[in-house]
């Protein structure tokens, strides 16, 4: 077969170091049929079905050039042999010779729009109308390259770059069409990434892993996380196929290196995700959906499914539990699974995921997979493999069926979700591989599942001040920061289920707990507010609710929205002779109120208009005859903040903080605020990230007086009965922060509990003060429950006399 020269160049257009030459250097571009794919040396290989779609390439500019990327990963200590991509069976051909470049560059990351680095190699070849025709339509365009050795990193992430040579090309460029997979995550490589100069690349239309593969002198490297010839669809580090058999009972971990370890299922009941050593429980109820919680992948019906979390434990990882779907039906044979644990950046939709830290295969037979299933647990025993991971830190799940074992057609594992796609401790689904085949929301919800830990989880006290940290039962969660959320000098828990939102007076001293009732009919959980005699204002559907936390009166709705407004946070007054609320009026043209409603007539007035969102409504408990505002919005965007209204003295509203810049003159980023309980005024949060300075804790008074009273990260706040000590959480990294006391006169900080995970409301930290200044309470996103941190009398005397 006739070879095409092929020349070497750099990123600046010369022959890369360590390569020069006088001439080109030559390598073979040839047709290589599938029957021809290298076997034993095959690192990396997505052989897939054709896309329906003609042209599988990515259009980089309007002088129709075009070129072509895939991402993957090395996974082997030898040299590159060649590339090899799968023509489109659409292919037209070529009608006279072509200029490509071929290029390899480092990649940072694995998603779409992600930076890449420089090249680690680069060629230029000729493509004729011989090699790129229609009759080589299905034949892989393979680049020789094993005279030039070119080595990787092994475990290194690179993308593969294709493209006509806008030098040299001739016009009208003809188009090169390579075959893409259905499936957008075919096994071992990841998704297709752009490189420095392609631009202009929209949509996902073109998301699609190229059918391709790259060829090494020496076999892949069997190692957790690695990949070859059969390994598993995982990104960043795909698990391997097993050595030996496939799966079984528990056993301990293969030996020699990277063998895929052996973890034993069980099928457990629904008492198993209970116990002092479960540190994770999202237990839910089941979504309603028809369709299976499942993420498609291909339409040879291959499955996987992913959960993020984040670990709250300084133990080892000894179980594991995902519960089942009600429509799981029975497998007819038995069928091998993948179980993985990836490091996780963060916890959002398309998050860049680190290695893997475990990886096992596990059978599930039809003794396990069954209708008589549903309802209870695939329960993993991994102690054996004395899993460690980092306190603090996000990972993911990954669940899979192995493709390097599984029957053909491939059998569904239905697997329970809850309805809050942000369960206490758990995070929302994160997408493991790129988007691609899966789009929409519909699969993105919370499995309900359990992790347990040789150790519990919770927070640790970080100073003498902390005495201890404990937490109350699972999915309670406490006040919003600027209201009341004590009733006789005790903390009133909040825990939402299944459309109903119990109240629960809760000693952190002993764990003893009553139920004070509840509000019915909810979609969501709610905020609340509770006056001095028990009564607390709850939003339910748009209206507000009374509740008598004494149980004396039953419930009450003692205001609806109007039509055509939404209605904000209720706040009551300390006597509880006034609800006040904010209005968002949907069809006002951006018109907002601030309304106060009467408790006993109901009677409902409009205390103040202003074109811009009220929120955060809170009565003064100093001065109850004020009511502090909001002007809530972008940080960034919103210069006046702080309002508060009297009936005589600001009986239009009156900004309270202004001009809202910095001792430095430039603009500051105001947060949170909460009433002083022992004078005229609040103290509030200026964001670390505001221009202006110092950031930390301000107060100011009504007469707009203001000082800064703790320099320092600052995101929520609240400040003791006598006003001596404060305490504020942090925003930290972006996904935990810390809990920290501040004294009220000098400024000094000191660090209560650090990396208190934070996802979605309910589950910022929001700490608290108690009445008698002997607990702080907060929200802990990885409990998944309130946290109880002891104060130390003696040393609180001491730092903040």
């Amino acid at each position: 077969m006739k070879t095409h020269p092929l020349r070497l160049f750099s990123a600046a257009g010369l022959l890369l170091p360590g390569l020069l030459s006088t001439a080109p250097l030559a390598a073979a571009v040839k047709l290589l049929p599938e029957a021809g794919v290298p076997g034993a040396h095959l690192v990396i290989n997505n052989l897939g079905p054709a896309m329906p779609e003609g042209v599988q390439t990515r259009f980089s500019n309007k002088e129709d050039y075009r070129a072509v990327t895939q991402s993957f990963q090395w996974n082997s200590p030898g040299a590159l042999l060649g590339l090899g991509f799968r023509l489109a069976a659409g292919q037209p051909a070529f009608a006279r010779p072509q200029h490509y470049l071929l290029a390899i560059h480092s990649a940072q990351n694995w998603a779409p729009r992600s930076p890449v680095g420089g090249p680690v190699f680069g060629a230029e070849i000729e493509l004729s109308g011989k090699l790129v025709s229609s009759k080589a339509g299905g034949s892989y365009l393979y680049f020789d390259l094993s005279g030039l050795n070119v080595r990787l990193a092994e475990g290194g992430s690179y993308v593969a770059v294709l493209g006509p040579d806008p030098k040299q090309a001739p016009v009208p460029r003809q188009s090169l069409y390579l075959e893409a997979s259905v499936d957008s995550l075919a096994r071992g490589i990841g998704n297709q990434i752009l490189a420095p100069t392609l631009t202009e690349v929209a949509g996902n239309r073109y998301n699609f892993d190229l059918n391709f593969f790259a060829a090494s002198s020496q076999p892949a490297s069997a190692q957790p996380g690695g990949a070859d010839a059969a390994a598993a669809p995982a990104r960043p580090s795909p698990p391997p196929a097993a050595a030996g058999t496939g799966a079984g009972p528990a056993s301990s971990a293969a030996a020699g290196k990277g063998a895929v370890r052996i973890a034993g299922v069980t099928l457990a009941p629904a008492s198993a995700a209970d116990g002092p050593d479960i540190v994770i429980n999202s237990d839910g109820d089941l979504i309603t959906e028809a369709s299976p919680q499942a993420r498609w992948h291909s339409p040879a019906d291959y499955r996987a499914l992913t959960q993020s979390f984040q670990w709250p434990s300084d133990g080892e990882l000894t179980r594991a539990g995902f519960r089942f779907g009600r429509e799981q039906a029975a497998f007819r044979v038995a069928e091998n699974y993948i179980f993985a644990i990836y490091q996780a950046s963060g916890w959002a939709v398309g998050s860049t995921l680190g290695p893997a830290v475990f990886t096992g295969r596990i059978e599930m037979t039809p003794e396990l997979i069954g209708p008589r299933a549903a309802g209870n647990y695939i329960q993993l025993d991994l102690a054996p493999f004395h899993i460690k991971l980092a306190r603090g830190q996000c990972y993911l799940l990954l669940f899979a069926p192995d493709p390097a074992g599984r029957p053909a057609p491939g059998q569904r594992v239905f697997l329970g979700a809850a309805k809050n796609p942000y369960q206490p401790g758990t995070g929302s689904q994160i997408t493991m591989f790129p988007p691609g085949a899966v789009t929409g929301t519909r699969f993105n919800f919370d499995l309900v599942f359990f992790l347990a830990s040789t150790s519990g989880g919770g927070a640790r006290p970080k100073s003498k001040l902390a005495q201890s940290v404990t937490n109350a039962p699972a999915g309670t969660f406490f006040a919003y920061p600027h209201h009341n959320g004590f009733f006789c000098g005790e903390p009133v828990l909040a825990k939402y289920a299944g459309g109903t939102q119990h109240f629960l007076l809760y000693n952190p001293a002993d764990g003893r707990e009553s139920v004070l009732g509840g509000v019915a009919g909810l979609a969501r959980f709610s905020y609340y507010d509770i006056a001095e005699n028990g009564l607390a204002a709850v939003e339910a559907g748009n209206a507000v609710v009374l509740v008598d936390l004494s149980g004396v009166a039953p419930n009450r709705v003692l205001y609806k929205a109007p039509a055509g407004c939404r209605l904000h946070m209720p706040t009551i007054r300390p006597d509880a002779s006034a609800v006040a609320v904010t209005l968002e009026k949907k069809d006002g043209a951006g018109e907002y109120q601030l309304v106060s409603i009467d408790v006993e007539s109901g009677r409902a007035a409009t205390l103040m208009t202003k074109p811009f969102l009220l929120n955060h409504a809170q009565f003064s408990p100093f001065a109850p005859d004020w009511l502090m505002v909001s002007h809530e919005g972008s940080a960034s965007q919103v210069k006046d903040r702080l309002w508060g209204w009297h009936a005589t003295l600001a009986p239009d509203g009156k900004n309270l903080f202004a001009p809202q810049t910095g001792a430095n003159g430039r603009s500051l980023m105001l947060g949170h605020e909460r009433p002083l309980w022992h004078g005229e005024g609040q103290v509030f949060c200026v964001y670390a990230a505001s221009s202006g300075k110092p950031a930390g804790l301000y107060e100011v008074d009504f007469s707009g007086r203001a000082r800064v009273v703790s320099e320092g990260d600052a995101w929520h706040c609240d400040i003791s009965r006598d006003g001596k000590w404060a305490v504020v959480d942090t925003q930290g990294d972006g996904a935990a922060g810390d809990i920290v006391a501040v004294n009220c006169r000098t400024g000094a900080r000191v660090t209560l509990v650090e990396k208190i995970a934070y996802t979605r409301h309910p589950w910022h930290p929001h700490p608290r003060i108690s009445p008698d200044g002997k607990w702080v309470i907060y929200n802990d996103a990885a409990g998944g429950s309130a946290g109880f941190i002891k104060i130390s009398q003696p040393e609180l005397a001491a730092f903040a006399p």
